[in-house]
């Protein structure tokens, strides 16, 4: 799934350079997780089909802070789930069940986002085969890092 996803963003980039485009962050998840990422599901892929892909979709939260109060779940940019038409909620309405892979996204900012970074590497312990990525679009490049097993596992930039 990983490099589906990354030649998705690979094109995308590829695309929004060449052609100008100026995009904030919800208008470059939308083009991407609309536009970029359904083409990559293919069948005998971890990513198969486009009802995988969810965009702004609730993910059980971690209470990083126990003095915090957290809600029970939280809304991440693009998520991406082992079968079509999956959430995170059970017949309880109780968010029990995680994605493969979250992308969380930031626009014209220099670097990666620690707050997103640090979520990602804590989420990754967690979940067993789970894949997170900080994706930051500027006007230069498109740009990020993998996590997984609470690590940075790559790192890439596009043009």
């Amino acid at each position: 799934m990983l490099l589906q996803v990354k030649k998705a963003l690979e094109q995308f980039a590829r695309d929004y350079y060449s052609n100008n485009w100026f995009f904030k962050e919800r208008e470059a998840v939308s083009a991407f997780a609309l536009g970029y990422l359904p083409r990559q599901c293919a069948d005998g892929q971890k990513l198969y089909h486009p009802a995988q892909i969810g965009v702004e979709f609730a993910v059980p939260q971690q209470k990083l802070d126990p003095t915090k109060h957290y809600k029970a779940q939280v809304c991440k940019d693009v998520v991406i789930w082992g079968s079509p038409f999956t959430s995170c909620w059970d017949e309880d309405w109780e968010p029990v069940y995680f994605p493969d892979m979250i992308l969380e996204w930031k626009a014209h900012v220099s670097g990666i986002d620690q707050k997103d970074k640090d979520w990602l590497m804590e989420y990754s312990k967690k979940v067993p085969d789970f894949v997170g990525m900080c994706v930051t679009l500027n006007n230069d490049s498109l740009f990020g890092i993998d996590i997984s097993d609470g690590r940075v596992i790559g790192e890439w930039r596009y043009r």
